[in-house]
């Protein structure tokens, strides 16, 4: 699950993506290891069922975690997003390198996050998506150590061709993920 915030023209939208009871322990982080990584691909047909009508600035993204904790030890984001042709991921190794997209946040999360209250990030660098491709967003957590497990609201997201995968992740401990 998924919301930002989407600017067309003079007005701001709230753009929701996914609903339901579905919940996610690895997207956008998984926080019991030292180190995590993960990249989702939206399609352009989410974001107009969504609310979002034409091309516009993203400023905002919004994650809604599950239950209340502590930040301490996985609060440090970078997050990167694009627009791309591509459909989904057929391994972990197919992800969309973040040398091709734009860094659109790289920060601190508050130091506790509450049951069913958002997560918003103010992009630092607002993203303009271009109406009609699909929209990637990756999250990477540089946090030393592991923390608490707040799982995140998710849903199960329709493959847009065949049985591709909609996200990838990756983690591990020691070493921060490049």
């Amino acid at each position: 699950l998924l919301c930002f915030a989407y600017l067309a023209g003079s007005s701001q939208t709230t753009v929701s993506i996914g609903s339901g009871t579905g919940t996610s322990s690895y997207i956008p982080i998984y926080y019991l290891y030292d180190y995590s990584y993960s990249q989702t691909i939206y399609s352009a047909a989410e974001l107009t069922s969504g609310g979002a009508t034409s091309t516009g600035m993203i400023s905002k993204l919004r994650y809604l975690p599950k239950a209340g904790v502590s930040t301490i030890k996985w609060k440090n984001w970078t997050v990167f997003m694009g627009n791309t042709s591509q459909n989904g991921y057929t391994a972990t190794s197919n992800y969309i390198p973040s040398s091709t997209l734009t860094q659109v946040f790289l920060g601190d999360l508050p130091d506790n996050v509450t049951a069913n209250t958002w997560v918003e990030l103010t992009l630092s660098t607002p993203f303009l998506w271009d109406g009609s491709s699909n929209l990637v967003i990756t999250v990477l957590d540089n946090t030393l150590g592991w923390g608490n497990t707040p799982t995140w609201a998710g849903y199960t997201a329709t493959p847009i061709s065949g049985t591709l995968n909609r996200g990838v992740y990756f983690y591990q401990d020691n070493t921060t993920i490049n």
